[in-house]
């Protein structure tokens, strides 16, 4: 496991402790087997803002640039590497959102389920529409006294079976 305690400062560790990005090239980095590498790393939050783990990208240097070169280091990697965690990090928070819309849609769908089943046992026709005059649910009686099959009514108008004079008619568009 890389920590500092097995590995001494490293851009990870860092990222990690300090809660920002951090970018080490070459010398910066304590381990020998990174003296020759940018190392840069960007840390991962959650949805309560802690922090879970970090990303890191590990570039094996050609050569010692800073020494001569100090521009020609790739600058766009802490760039790159940022973009990489805040995607994570959003792909989570889309993930935890999904869990909570499928958790309310079969909550709804049981609700829908218990107010099919009461709606049966009442003695009087009952026609669910919405605003536009659709029929979204009837009960049993309120198909017979419609002269429906009650799986049809679904999605017909209530138009379809009141006069223009009905009260109802003034209510829905």
């Amino acid at each position: 496991v890389w920590n500092e305690q097995t590995t001494g400062t490293t851009a990870h560790n860092l990222a990690i402790r300090h809660k920002k990005p951090f970018q080490m090239i070459g010398p910066e980095n304590y381990l020998n087997i990174l003296q020759n590498h940018i190392c840069t790393s960007v840390p991962i939050f959650d949805e309560k803002e802690e922090v879970i783990g970090a990303l890191a990208l590990i570039q094996k240097l050609t050569e010692s640039p800073w020494e001569h070169d100090y521009h020609k280091i790739s600058s766009y990697s802490l760039g790159w590497v940022s973009s990489l965690a805040a995607a994570i990090e959003n792909q989570m928070k889309l993930h935890l959102s999904n869990q909570s819309l499928f958790q309310v849609n079969q909550k709804l769908k049981k609700n829908k389920q218990i107010l099919k089943a009461t709606l049966e046992f009442i003695d009087e026709g009952v026609v669910t529409i919405d605003s536009d005059g659709v029929i979204l649910n009837t009960n049993q009686e309120g198909s017979r006294i419609l002269a429906l099959n009650q799986d049809s009514s679904e999605g017909r108008n209530i138009s379809e079976f009141l006069t223009s004079r009905s009260t109802l008619m003034n209510i829905v568009s």
